[in-house]
């Protein structure tokens, strides 16, 4: 079962720090999961990128 993330801060670079409500928690390096093009391609703009939120009520980021 997928555990919702109750908090993100970015780090440098493409990492976001990322905690569970199971408090698990972890950098992640976001460069190495996906490519920037098609609907992720805005994310190559780092200042972009840094506007990561938290979406509390599906548990995800944004």
């Amino acid at each position: 079962m997928l555990k919702d993330i109750i908090q993100v801060n970015h780090q440098e670079n493409y990492l976001l720090y990322l905690k569970f409500e199971d408090e698990k928690d972890g950098i992640v390096d976001i460069s190495q999961l996906i490519e920037f093009t098609g609907t992720f391609a805005k994310l190559q703009d780092i200042n972009y990128f840094k506007t990561v939120k938290l979406n509390p009520e599906w548990g995800t980021i944004y």
